[in-house]
């Protein structure tokens, strides 16, 4: 999405929040679609801050808006989304234990 590994990993969590909504899905998809969220968001790099020049911003402005975001997201806003919503407990094992150091 956009070269952005954040928007890109809140885009995969919006996708599954839908997903999880309309159901329909097998345990085993939903599985791979929890490991895609979650090594999306550990994909988004460590500090990563958006902030500075004013085109950036409008278009990560932009980016929040068409995502029906309220604010901006963060890395560790999504790893905290991973483990509130249960999608680190939903995904495959090596998957999840991915993520044991980078949400503790």
């Amino acid at each position: 999405m956009s070269g952005n590994a954040l928007y890109h990993a809140a885009a995969w969590t919006r996708y599954y929040g839908i997903v999880t909504s309309i159901g329909g899905k097998s345990e085993e998809e939903m599985s791979r679609l929890a490991g895609q969220v979650l090594v999306s968001a550990l994909a988004v790099p460590v500090g990563s801050h958006t902030e500075g020049v004013d085109e950036l911003k409008g278009k990560n402005v932009r980016l929040t808006s068409l995502l029906g975001l309220s604010r901006m997201p963060t890395r560790s806003g999504l790893l905290k989304d991973a483990v509130r919503f249960y999608i680190i407990y939903s995904s495959e094992v090596p998957i999840a234990s991915l993520s044991s150091p980078a949400t503790s």
